[in-house]
């Protein structure tokens, strides 16, 4: 592992927390748009953390990072849905699936 690796990590796991636990406590002083707004830079911010953690990517995992990416996305996303923060195109992506199932 390198050490991008590990501070990505962290970050996921220290960072992202933080933030939902601000968002959650200031639920109620700041806006509906600022509450989104905190939410889907958040979650794109998680997304690409959790892409970079496979690496930088090449021609060969582009797909898998890009995969790894929108997984990142929805998993911070589902924890901001669960303290009742929603954005429209976030729910979109929560409803991708595997064509399998």
């Amino acid at each position: 592992m390198s050490w991008l690796q590990a501070v990505i990590g962290l970050v996921l796991v220290l960072v992202l927390p933080f933030v939902l636990a601000v968002a959650q406590h200031y639920q109620q002083e700041w806006s509906k748009t600022a509450r989104r707004w905190v939410c889907i830079v958040a979650s794109i911010v998680a997304g690409i953390a959790t892409a970079l953690l496979g690496g930088i990517p090449t021609p060969d995992t582009f797909v898998l990072w890009v995969f790894a990416g929108i997984g990142g996305v929805q998993t911070s996303y589902a924890a901001y849905k669960a303290i009742g923060i929603t954005v429209g195109w976030l729910d979109a992506l929560e409803g991708v699936k595997n064509a399998e199932s």
